[in-house]
């Protein structure tokens, strides 16, 4: 089994992109022995040089890289000696095919210029495409023009009838030919169209399915007639179904957000991202039992069964979703991509205690993160504020308030205490809770339930204290100076029992 990845080099690799790589990696990779090994192929389809952007190509190459899908073959990687890989670097084999179709009767030349053309196009129903005027021109008429040097492309001579092929996703598909253009396979400027090319590369390289989006369900009927045309055995296809927004419209290679690329910059995982667009239009039946999906549970449980005909919706809600639990799975195991958020991390929370008053700063938890070699007590920070972060970037702002006292003149401290109930006494609150920390022994494993249940204690024997939500509420402020954040005696068990002190009596200090 041969699949291959086909993009054009016309912008950055888009979301559909991904998923076609993916899907085709994958498929490589589900079966195969070491007699026939299967093989996933990368090929650059650069014919349209007008729309080719300079470095695309290899921009796609390490988007791809990065996302762990590694070719076989293509840039890079030849071990059969097929290349190269790029199509403009082949225009003499496609000039050898096209004469040889021409040969074989299945396309002829047209010299028509593009006035001639857009005359055409005016003068036929909307839609009709190319007259088919130098189809029906004498040998005589061609070999005049021949002689005059007229230049002229190849177009594909499409018959009468009907053509078919089975899609693995659709089923058998039928065609009635009078529906297909003379579609030009050889341009007069001595470069090949996309079909043409397509083909004789499939060919060539032995691909064995073309896995694809299903917006080029019209153009394989023709690509059919050319590996007919050819005597060439038609491969397996395969057409992926769209990717949608939420309101029904194909996403746009335009939006920003299409572009992978942009999606790594903003602060996804490359392995959120896969998972992502690797269930879009996949369905296996273990989805519904894990949301976690990897590399390896593609090309393990991947199957052309389970791809849907459906388009496929696109919800960035999902992304999100998806790269909180992936970088909760990157801080439950020991790896370097762990090492590498709390190096970043603690990077930032050691820069911004040195652009901060030393007021600010609490210098144990400073200290403390300074000396701790292998960021155990980090980790355990990062650990109890990651359901808050959808990027890893958001650690270093989560993370603050235990290396940090409170900033009350703050736009957030302020609205927190707006939205305090009037009657709640802040100073009052913090010398009871502060009387309470002084009687617990932090060296006892059980005192934050000790804590817990002392506070609700005195909630219920002292009314001025606001019930218990009184008395969170009072130290999630003084503590934090944040309305919103994770369970406050767990922060509190964190920055610990002295440090809880030191801020309540600054507080009450100031």
């Amino acid at each position: 089994m041969i699949t291959r990845f086909a993009p054009s080099p016309t912008g950055l690799l888009h979301l559909g992109g991904l998923r076609t790589a993916l899907f085709n990696y994958a498929l490589s990779r589900s079966s195969g022995d070491s007699q026939q090994p299967n093989r996933f192929l990368l090929r650059i389809e650069d014919t349209d040089s007008k729309r080719r952007v300079p470095g695309a190509a290899e921009a796609m190459q390490a988007t791809l890289k990065t996302m762990g899908l590694k070719w076989d073959e293509g840039p890079g990687a030849d071990p059969r000696g097929l290349g190269p890989f790029v199509q403009s670097q082949r225009s003499e084999l496609y000039k050898e095919h096209a004469d040889s179709i021409l040969e074989k009767g299945a396309a002829y030349r047209c010299f028509c210029t593009q006035e001639q053309l857009l005359q055409s196009r005016s003068s036929t129903a909307k839609n009709a495409g190319y007259d088919r005027r130098c189809r029906h021109l004498s040998q005589s008429q061609i070999s005049s023009n021949l002689a005059r040097n007229v230049p002229y492309s190849i177009r594909l001579k499409v018959a009468e009838g009907t053509t078919e092929f089975t899609d693995l996703i659709h089923g058998k598909l039928e065609f009635n030919n009078r529906t297909l253009d003379d579609s030009i396979l050889f341009k007069s400027d001595g470069l090949p169209t996309y079909h043409l090319a397509n083909v004789v590369d499939d060919a060539k390289m032995g691909v064995t399915h073309v896995m694809r989006g299903e917006e080029w369900i019209p153009s394989t009927p023709k690509h059919v007639l050319i590996y007919k045309a050819f005597g060439w055995d038609l491969p397996q296809f395969i057409h992926l179904p769209l990717l949608v927004n939420s309101d029904g419209a194909k996403l746009s290679k335009r939006h920003h957000d299409v572009n992978v690329d942009s999606l790594v910059q903003k602060g996804y995982l490359p392995e959120a991202i896969l998972n992502f667009v690797g269930m879009l239009g996949f369905s296996p039946p273990s989805a519904a039992s894990k949301d976690i999906w990897f590399l390896s549970d593609f090309v393990k449980e991947f199957s052309i069964d389970a791809l849907s005909k459906s388009s496929a919706i696109v919800s960035y809600d999902h992304l999100d979703r998806l790269n909180k639990l992936h970088i909760s799975h990157r801080l439950s195991h020991n790896s370097p991509e762990r090492a590498e958020i709390l190096k970043q991390t603690r990077h930032h929370v050691l820069e911004y205690a040195s652009s901060v008053a030393p007021s600010m700063v609490s210098q144990t938890a400073i200290e403390e993160l300074q000396n701790d070699a292998d960021s155990s007590h980090l980790l355990q920070i990062l650990q109890s504020v990651q359901g808050r972060a959808t990027f890893v970037k958001d650690f270093y702002y989560l993370s603050r308030p235990f290396f940090f006292l409170a900033d009350y003149s703050s736009e957030a401290a302020i609205q927190f205490k707006a939205s305090l109930p009037p009657t709640l006494d802040l100073n009052y609150n913090s010398q009871q809770i502060l009387a309470i920390l002084s009687q617990i022994n932090p060296n006892n494993e059980k005192w934050v339930p000790e804590l817990k249940s002392s506070l609700k204690h005195l909630a219920k024997r002292d009314q001025r204290v606001g019930g218990y939500a009184g008395l969170m509420k009072s130290l999630r402020y003084v503590l934090t100076g944040e309305k919103v954040g994770d369970d406050l005696l767990e922060f509190v068990a964190l920055i610990r029992i002295p440090e809880a002190v030191r801020r309540l009596e600054a507080y009450l200090g100031a």
